[in-house]
């Protein structure tokens, strides 16, 4: 989109490389520089360059890093499914996950199976619908409590109101825990840890913990963290209380879930359980102010369905233009955009021998938004997920994928949908917010899809 550009230093050069798919080998590409092949157009530019593979390799290329060094990318959607699904069990998570290991441990998303699937069975109670439809006047409680603060003609960053919000829902919803006057400390303390883990170059390696570097601050919000939660997972520990959230699942599992993974466990839900969330609405704000068309049908839906009530999880079936919202938004600024796997044992995908060993990288971003899956790939048009138009022209299956898919989709993706629908239709039900002249949408791809250099509004009274 023309007002959307991409954090970068420069723009990949495609290496030479004949197109091609299929005869039972390594998928083409480019070849890229001597010793670093296409490792510096990568960083450079993740976005682009995915999608410029796409284009012009098609469902699958094989992208050199250096010698003997090679990723596999995988555009089709077939491939998503072989991957993710079919053949899940040939495929691990914890080597491409090595990044974030020194401060999510060994939580639910960098761990394989056996442990994953023994560890997610503990929490997974937690996330039935029953309980995750509980949740909404929860959700509400937060939103009014942010609304409260907010005046119609004040200026403020969506994106830190939205993070901050959704941090005090996964608390609250996880821990039973209520971050209080912390919160924000919390929310620095997080946001400090993933832009470091999304810093590339000198200022990643400059790890001198000290205030004024970046290295200094994630590891003064990883402290503060880890104070917080293990004291929490202490008290929680002693009271013996069973508070039906997260936090007691992991407690009371069989033979009583070892005290760092609580800890692993815990870190991971709060940090991918509000990231994601807080960037899905960000985004979804900053689409519906540049199509102006989407935005009205949506508040008369609001008004109409709900005539002024707060909205509910028993309300959200007649709300279906909000649901295609939200949905259309995870297409087309999908938070979580890439994933990546590691072969245990060879294996043929689309066509194309994948060795064991072998690195492949599925990629929402590039397959969400292909001209070869999807109409106006590139055009903010929620109407596309309304029930006739998906009777007319069903979504090609795997095709969308925001929360992954197979035996580790995410597990939070109940609650992070109905968070997402009620914080949105709340919000409008009262503001309307406008983008401050000259604000544009900065992505960054790294840890998520996230927007950067702030995204400041202006309240409008709804």
């Amino acid at each position: 989109m023309a007002e959307e550009r991409v954090r970068r230093a420069g723009a990949p050069a495609e290496a030479g490389g004949a197109p091609g798919e299929g005869g039972g080998g390594p998928p083409p590409g480019p070849r890229g520089l001597p010793l670093v092949g296409c490792g510096p157009a990568f960083a450079r530019d993740q976005l682009g360059f995915l999608t410029s593979l796409h284009r012009r390799y098609g469902g699958a290329a094989t992208i050199p890093l250096g010698p003997r060094r090679r990723l596999f990318f995988f555009a089709a959607p077939e491939a998503v499914a072989r991957i993710l699904v079919e053949n899940a069990r040939n495929y691990t998570s914890r080597e491409v996950n090595r990044p974030s290991m020194p401060f999510l441990g060994d939580g639910l998303l960098n761990i394989d199976a056996p442990a994953h699937r023994e560890q997610r069975a503990i929490v997974q109670p937690a996330f039935g619908r029953q309980r995750v439809d509980a949740s909404d006047d929860l959700i509400l409680g937060e939103v009014d409590r942010m609304l409260r603060g907010w005046r119609a003609g004040a200026a403020l960053d969506l994106h830190e109101e939205m993070r901050a919000l959704t941090l005090r829902i996964a608390a609250l919803a996880f821990l039973r825990h209520d971050l209080g006057d912390e919160a924000a400390d919390w929310s620095r303390a997080f946001d400090a840890v993933i832009r470091f883990q999304e810093r590339r170059g000198l200022a990643r390696l400059l790890e001198w913990d000290v205030a004024f570097l970046p290295y200094g601050r994630m590891r003064a919000g990883e402290r503060f963290l880890d104070a917080r939660i293990e004291g929490l997972i202490a008290g929680r520990r002693a009271s013996g209380l069973d508070r039906g959230d997260v936090l007691s699942l992991l407690l009371g599992g069989p033979g009583g879930t070892a005290c760092r993974q609580v800890r692993d466990h815990v870190v991971t839900l709060l940090a991918a359980g509000h990231e994601t969330t807080a960037n899905a609405l960000t985004f979804a704000f900053h689409l519906l102010g540049r199509n102006p068309e989407a935005f009205r049908a949506l508040r008369a839906e609001i008004a109409r369905e709900l005539v002024g009530r707060p909205p509910r999880a028993a309300d959200l079936p007649r709300l279906p233009v909000l649901d295609a919202t939200i949905r259309e938004t995870l297409r087309l600024l999908p938070p979580a955009w890439i994933v990546g796997r590691r072969a245990v044992a060879d294996d043929e995908v689309c066509g194309h021998r994948v060795p064991a060993g072998g690195f492949c990288v599925l990629s929402q971003w590039v397959t969400q938004r292909s001209p070869r899956y999807w109409a106006d790939p590139g055009r903010f048009r929620p109407e596309r997920w309304m029930p006739e138009a998906q009777a007319r022209t069903p979504t090609p299956p795997h095709a969308y994928f925001p929360f992954g898919g197979g035996p580790r989709m995410c597990i939070g993706m109940p609650f992070a949908l109905l968070e997402a629908r009620i914080a949105l239709a709340r919000i409008l039900q009262r503001f309307v917010p406008e983008a401050l002249p000259g604000q544009r949408l900065v992505l960054q791809p790294a840890v998520t899809l996230r927007p950067v250099g702030g995204t400041r509004v202006r309240l409008g009274a709804a």
